[in-house]
């Protein structure tokens, strides 16, 4: 059975710039988050959902996540699975505009909000160069060289930029290229608010049973968690944007509020009004 973690990673930090390799991938259904984030896979990925859209994503493939999109990767099965993650505050991007004012300068970061991503492919020496600077800013941040560690984060920036110059065309997968589960996953985008187990069974013209059977066998939980773990990556979404309890409890999809708050506990182990205390809203 996969892992299964939050589908929301809270931060504390206004930079990440993280690395990992030969990890389970740690979350099973779209996620979100109020920062930017730049995902590189260096390998093990196959595709990239974002706002219900299935691209693919290939080794060394560079992709720019705008804030607050539901996504998740698609990773291939018994790969070794190797990333490199920079999550970026919009409070910094912020900073980074007023200090750096020309047009362009960080277009290719903060972008069109529900437009497909932009995605480049490395090159073997961009490849180096991007793995060259994340471990040097995460070797200064450890050494708590402040001032150091933010002039690499700069170079690291400048380096992107350079790579989203000529970014290509995202390409939606075929349908032969997704898993059962993928496929699930596709019909629970298009109205994940509304649609029961024995709709989305219906959909893909199986009976409930047989549905939940393999989407549990591909990803660790049934169709019913899924959709509820959705429901509250989308309630996240509109608290973000400043909506309140009982507003974003209607827009994601929960009928009854008490259900929500108890549901929300218990899946993220604090209240809708405790993510305040975790991450600023938008």
């Amino acid at each position: 059975m996969k892992e299964i973690k939050s589908q929301y990673r809270n931060r504390n930090k206004d930079i990440i710039v993280f690395y990992n390799k030969n990890e389970i991938p740690y979350i099973a259904v779209p996620h979100l988050h109020s920062q930017y984030e730049i995902y590189y896979n260096i390998r093990g990925a196959k595709g990239f959902m974002l706002n219900g859209g299935f691209y693919r994503c290939g080794e060394r493939d560079l992709l720019v996540i705008p804030r607050v999109s539901a996504h998740k990767v698609l990773v291939k099965e018994n790969a070794e699975y190797e990333r490199c993650i920079i999550n970026i505050d919009a409070r910094v991007v912020e900073l980074l505009e007023r200090v750096c004012p020309s047009a362009g300068a960080l277009t290719w970061l903060t972008g069109e909000e529900g437009k497909a991503p932009e995605m480049v492919n490395l090159t073997p020496e961009q490849h180096n160069t991007l793995m060259e600077l994340a471990a040097e800013y995460n070797r200064e941040e450890q050494d708590g060289r402040e001032l150091e560690t933010f002039a690499v984060f700069v170079r690291l920036l400048s380096f992107l930029k350079s790579c989203f110059e000529h970014p290509r065309r995202t390409v939606y997968m075929d349908e032969d290229e997704l898993t059962y589960a993928d496929k699930v996953m596709r019909q629970i985008e298009q109205s994940f608010q509304t649609a029961s187990v024995s709709e989305i069974a219906d959909r893909i013209f199986v009976n409930e049973d047989y549905a939940n059977r393999v989407f549990k066998e591909e990803t660790g939980i049934t169709i019913k968690k899924y959709l509820t773990m959705r429901k509250i990556a989308e309630a996240k979404k509109y608290l973000f944007l400043g909506k309140s309890a009982r507003e974003a409890c209607v827009l994601a999809g929960f009928n009854d509020y008490a259900n929500f708050m108890r549901t929300f506990k218990k899946y993220e182990g604090y209240t809708p009004g405790g993510l305040e205390e975790l991450t600023e809203s938008l």
